[in-house]
């Protein structure tokens, strides 16, 4: 007869097991995400190391830009006497290009951080799919406790019997 209970507790215990397949299937994924994310320190701890070195090499360029200021007043001097002097117009291009260099060489360092726009967006996806298990942890144990006698909590019961917050399966 279909929907009938074992009549065994082997039965029973086996159709309770299978009832569980799915949540154990997902334990195993959980197992992944705990073993990658031993990858994801790593990646914090390299972004904290390139923290400083990269601080630092961007708060000396916008000292060496102040600076550059008194370059530009220079360059557009030379820019003028170089219409009227033509020996100048060497040393006013050669001043230009020098800009341009370092103009294009932070534009490549800039980009060269876009990968961590991508990658922080990843990380925001895997926080709110954390909170989610999160929130369904709770209901988990909330459900728990619906299933008991009223009597007792899951926090009373034994590991081996039911995990309470902070105890995983075996």
């Amino acid at each position: 007869m279909a929907g009938a209970i074992p009549a065994s507790s082997d039965g029973l215990a086996q159709a309770v097991g299978e009832l569980f397949d799915p949540a154990r299937q997902c334990q195993r994924r959980l197992i992944e995400i705990t073993r990658a994310s031993k990858a994801i320190s790593q990646l914090t701890r390299l972004a904290l190391e390139l923290r400083e070195p990269l601080g630092s090499f961007h708060d000396n360029i916008r000292r060496l830009s102040t600076s550059f200021e008194s370059m530009r007043t220079f360059r557009d001097e030379l820019g003028s006497l170089a219409e009227s002097f033509a020996p100048v117009r060497a040393l006013h291009q050669q001043v230009v290009q020098m800009a341009h260099i370092v103009r294009v060489q932070l534009a490549d360092v800039a980009n060269g951080l876009e990968p961590a726009k991508a990658v922080k967006l990843d990380i925001a996806e895997l926080s709110a799919a954390i909170d989610s298990l999160s929130e369904l942890q709770a209901r988990f144990y909330e459900l728990s406790e619906a299933f008991g006698d009223g009597a007792s909590s899951v926090a009373n019961e034994t590991s081996t019997d039911v995990p309470g917050p902070g105890t995983s399966v075996k």
